[in-house]
């Protein structure tokens, strides 16, 4: 399963995208860090080994088509980040709210 570790954000600096900075891991192993600098540009990546490179694309090819304000898209490596980083906002609002 992926996940994200080390994820900084910066709200200030987001404008079209995210502007974050993060390391994705694959069963918590560490296989890329990726990034986006939030000025609707995409997601880059730079993976640890070009096998892991290879294996999280062919992975994305197989994920479900996502409902967006833009109706259904194929998944893509931006919209899977975007998920992950937005279940990662969520959670830290829920744990404000639990406080």
């Amino acid at each position: 399963m992926y996940s994200l570790k080390k994820v900084k954000t910066n709200k200030k600096m987001s404008r079209e995208t995210n502007c974050f900075s993060a390391d994705l891991c694959f069963n918590d192993k560490k296989v890329a860090e990726c990034f986006n600098e939030g000025c609707g540009g995409d997601t880059e990546f730079i993976f640890l080994k070009k096998e892991y490179e290879d294996v999280f694309y062919k992975f994305i090819k197989k994920c479900d088509p996502v409902e967006t304000s833009f109706g259904k898209l194929p998944m893509s490596d931006d919209l899977f980040i975007e998920e992950l980083l937005e279940k990662i906002e969520e959670e830290k609002i829920i744990k404000k709210l639990v406080k």
